[in-house]
């Protein structure tokens, strides 16, 4: 259980907040309009964009989530989360080069894939920890689960904005983008062990 902790520890730092990315999507979809759109607000241009993106993204978020469940409970939560922390560095890189080489359809690919990735993880991960726990903790471990990802989560928007604010919205998404290394190989090696087999959590 620690183990596994430990790496959704990292991989919820470099999940960054939605805001930022609903900011990006703004940033760009202000400066670029994808060929598809055959309207024009205006100065809320950007904004209508952003909204209509966050609609896909729900959409995909939505009609995804059962099916990589069942994923997750025939061939194993972990490969799924593996899948998922992949599809991260897939829509970080898509965020930072929208702007870089002004196609705002990458945006609108990135909300996409971060329905999927959602899907891939929020109750994915909750229910391998629920897997990892004897049942009279499972409460407790789950809720210290939820306790530690929050923090982290705390932890990791005030540094991306930080770092958005001092180099760039393009450096600080690329860099989180390098950063899923991390819990992927940890993800990767934790696979190849017999931890998610005989790891049970221990609360005195």
């Amino acid at each position: 259980y620690y183990s596994f902790l430990i790496i959704a520890i990292c991989l919820y730092f470099v999940q960054i907040s939605i805001g930022f990315m609903v900011l990006k999507a703004d940033l760009v979809f202000t400066k670029f309009t994808p060929g598809w759109w055959h309207f024009n607000f205006g100065a809320l241009n950007g904004v209508i964009l952003t909204l209509v993106s966050y609609v896909i993204f729900n959409i995909f978020y939505a009609s995804s989530s059962t099916y990589l469940g069942t994923l997750s409970d025939k061939y194993g939560r972990l490969y799924v989360l593996i899948f998922a922390v992949i599809l991260l560095m897939i829509i970080l890189q898509l965020f930072s080069q929208a702007d870089s080489f002004g196609i705002p359809e990458l945006i609108v690919l990135g909300w996409i894939l971060l329905g999927f990735y959602m899907a891939s993880t929020e109750g994915i991960a909750k229910a391998f920890v629920s897997d990892l726990s004897p049942a009279e903790v499972r409460g407790t471990s789950l809720g210290i689960f939820n306790f530690s990802i929050g923090i982290t989560a705390l932890l990791s928007a005030v540094i991306f904005g930080f770092l958005w604010d001092t180099f760039g919205s393009d450096f600080v998404f690329n860099l989180f983008s390098i950063l899923c290394i991390i819990p992927l190989m940890g993800l990767i090696l934790y696979s190849k062990s017999n931890y998610f087999q005989k790891e049970k959590i221990e609360v005195i």
